[in-house]
């Protein structure tokens, strides 16, 4: 069904009662129904690293945000330092692999207290990264880092 069948067959005005007004032409173009009004924003959150190469969830995930980047859609994600790999693995191995340029510094937090992060642009996605003590799912975050998470939004 086209773009016009859909739109001519299903999004018809009505009145009062709710009954179709099939001689009234829609009051907006066909196309520009189904177009935001302000530009996408999608913000991913995950305690898991973003940037981890090793598990396949991130690689999908990676991929996704990637491609929504591309076609205009504002990406953004918030992560920490968390990897899937065997071994104890830092973040500076990790960001070394990805050869982009990044941004350390301190962000304030809302409860007061700061935190350090991580920035970078990652395939036209933001990336904003906490690091934690382990790259470890077992050893974190621990409940501090995970407080200090859930605080970066703010």
């Amino acid at each position: 069904m086209g773009l016009r069948n859909l739109v001519s067959s299903g999004w018809h005005e009505r009145d009062r009662n709710g009954f179709v007004c099939r001689n009234r032409a829609p009051s907006i173009p066909a196309i520009t129904a189904f177009l935001p009004l302000y530009p996408m924003r999608l913000l991913f959150s995950s305690n898991h690293c973003y940037l981890d190469h090793s598990g396949g969830a991130a690689l999908c995930t990676r991929e996704l945000l990637e491609l929504l980047a591309a076609r205009g859609i504002d990406c953004r994600v918030l992560t920490t330092g968390i990897l899937d790999p065997e071994r104890e693995t830092s973040l500076d191995e990790v960001l070394a692999t990805l050869e982009l340029p990044v941004q350390r510094f301190q962000v304030e937090l809302r409860p007061g207290g700061s935190a350090e992060v991580i920035d970078l642009g990652v395939n036209g996605v933001r990336v904003t990264l906490m690091p934690t003590v382990s790259s470890r799912a077992e050893r974190s975050p621990d409940l501090q880092e995970a407080t200090t998470f859930l605080d970066l939004p703010e």
